[in-house]
């Protein structure tokens, strides 16, 4: 809710790293950038607004034509019914995962 998995995530990772935060609603985003802004982590957290298939295709695209670096860890907590179809979305599309 609003983020705090996030932040904790990039309160946890090294510095240099980004977390992409997919939220649906808009109010939570905007809700939860009190509470990023308030940790020197909260700048390593990119959210992006909007249905989470929209927001993977656009993920997909840009990792297509590689101007963006491969995610190392996704963690998937979405629409139930839609989960099976984003985790092949993410693994079918080259450069969406790193090798690591």
């Amino acid at each position: 809710f609003c983020g705090i998995a996030s932040l904790a995530m990039a309160e946890s990772l090294p510095g240099g790293v980004e977390v992409v935060a997919l939220e649906l609603d808009p109010f939570l985003v905007e809700y939860g950038e009190a509470f990023r802004w308030k940790s020197p982590a909260g700048r390593k957290v990119l959210s992006t607004v909007g249905p989470a298939r929209d927001s993977l295709e656009r993920l997909a695209e840009q990792a297509r034509v590689e101007s963006m670096k491969p995610f190392d860890l996704v963690v998937i907590d979405a629409d139930k019914a839609g989960m099976r179809s984003y985790l092949r979305l993410i693994r079918d599309n080259p450069g969406m995962l790193s090798d690591k």
